[in-house]
């Protein structure tokens, strides 16, 4: 072989090899349908609800070259004051975003295999499902599609509802990958927490009153006691005090007690809210807010949300929603006889 035909196969291979090891680079390139030039389009992470870049519409047409520590990421992708949005799982690679022959909110996202799984999910008709339906859908789910962000992310917002040792379970049966996802710290936040299980007794713990006088879980506790975490300023937490009081009206007789724990921040705004909604139990407080220990200890991220203890102070049933509080009720107090 002589030196010219040489040179020319060391540059092939070269060339070949450089092709094989290029990696792909997140870009998302944008169509949209009558949205005004120099309109500004943003990354907003839905995560920790930082502000992440933006982009300039030019002729319905935009693009972001947008840097990410971690791959996959979950951004909303809106315009000024989100009149037009959408959420986009971004991933590693090229991305099509095309809304030339719809509204902004459904247009399709194409390059995104977490995309296609979050789709996939969203496409549920969750409204229709009745509680127990939804929840074995969902570990369905997450079994099913151990290897995507998406699994990830149903464990890390049901795992306060849950219980540490199921979402232990299905966060172990997640793949190595998706275990360091972003969502790695909320979901270890409740597996690593205080959170009572089911046959085991309660934390107990010291809050102030409405008063400001300090009071512990364990003196107020009764036959039956609800620990009820809940917030002034959650539209479900106002709604479930209707069942509240009305099981707190047929039980409390019966030696049933309500223990409620508000998330609030704002002192007025939680009074308020007992005086309109007429709660007559007693209710405590940190007002700390998503920083408060009690909250932590028993692994909360959503409200309302709560815990029943028998008389010992063991947990006999968690996370009971309103309109089936009446019966879990009776049902105790009908085997104590």
């Amino acid at each position: 072989m002589n030196y010219s035909k040489f040179i020319a196969l060391i540059v092939i291979i070269l060339s070949v090899s450089c092709e094989q090891n290029q990696t792909k680079s997140f870009s998302l390139t944008g169509t949209t349908s009558n949205i005004p030039d120099s309109t500004l389009v943003f990354f907003h992470n839905l995560f920790n609800g930082k502000s992440i870049d933006s982009a300039i519409v030019l002729d319905n047409k935009f693009q972001f070259e947008t840097k990410f520590e971690k791959y996959p990421n979950w951004v909303m992708m809106h315009t000024l004051g989100e009149q037009d949005f959408t959420e986009v799982w971004v991933e590693n690679s090229p991305m099509i975003f095309d809304a030339s022959d719809s509204n902004f909110s459904d247009g399709k996202i194409f390059g995104s295999n977490s995309q296609k799984v979050a789709n996939e999910y969203d496409n549920i008709d969750w409204f229709s499902k009745q509680s127990d339906e939804s929840n074995l859908l969902k570990l369905t789910f997450v079994k099913e599609h151990s290897n995507s962000i998406i699994a990830a992310k149903v464990i890390a917002f049901n795992a306060d509802r849950w219980g540490r040792e199921k979402s232990k379970l299905l966060y172990d049966g997640l793949s190595p990958e998706m275990k360091n996802s972003i969502f790695k710290e909320r979901i270890g936040k409740v597996i690593n927490s205080k959170q009572p299980t089911l046959g085991t007794k309660y934390v107990d713990f010291i809050l102030k009153d409405t008063s400001r006088v300090n009071q512990q879980f364990s003196k107020l506790t009764g036959e039956l006691t609800l620990l009820q975490f809940w917030a002034s300023g959650c539209g479900y937490s106002r709604m479930d005090n209707l069942y509240l009081k009305e099981a707190h009206r047929l039980f409390s007789k019966k030696g049933f007690e309500i223990v409620g724990v508000s998330i609030d921040k704002d002192k007025s705004q939680w009074k308020n809210a007992i005086i309109n909604d007429s709660l007559s139990w007693i209710n405590l407080s940190s007002l700390k807010g998503e920083n408060g220990e009690v909250k932590q200890a028993y692994g909360i991220f959503s409200t309302p949300n709560n815990f029943l203890f028998d008389s010992n102070g063991v947990l006999i049933a968690r996370s009971i929603e309103g309109e089936n509080l009446v019966e879990e009720i009776e049902d105790y107090f009908s085997n104590k006889n």
